[in-house]
């Protein structure tokens, strides 16, 4: 072996276990990305449903009741609009610590009566 190549097996196995670490990282930081995804969706959804349970009577009442929801769940209510029944609004939440670069994560969910799926016959 010459003295040219001492060592050189050391530094590849060096490279090779940071590349197999930042191959991890970056696994771990987009499993965390979706996970607050994913919150953020769930929250959208609480939200929307809060806000279309008053059947659109009354939309200042419905827009509280849906910025509790979000708040129960770690979201803020970033906005509500309720068309009669339907009620759109979206959320956002602050990622982890790890992912705060990316900003707040914002999410949208629309609800309102459900679609009973009978059809009227023609006559």
């Amino acid at each position: 072996m010459s003295d040219r190549s001492a060592g050189s097996a050391t530094v590849w196995a060096l490279l090779v276990v940071l590349l197999i670490w930042a191959a991890g990282a970056v696994g771990v930081l987009e499993a965390a990305g979706v996970q607050v995804r994913h919150h953020a969706e769930a929250a959208a959804d609480a939200a929307a449903l809060a806000a279309a349970a008053g059947g659109g009577l009354d939309p200042g009442a419905e827009c509280v009741a849906a910025r509790r929801a979000a708040a129960r769940v770690g979201a803020d209510l970033v906005g509500c609009v309720l068309t009669g029944p339907y009620a759109q609004v979206s959320v956002s939440v602050d990622p982890p610590l790890m992912l705060r670069w990316a900003g707040r994560i914002e999410a949208r969910a629309r609800a309102g009566p459900a679609d009973t799926g009978t059809s009227r016959a023609a006559s």
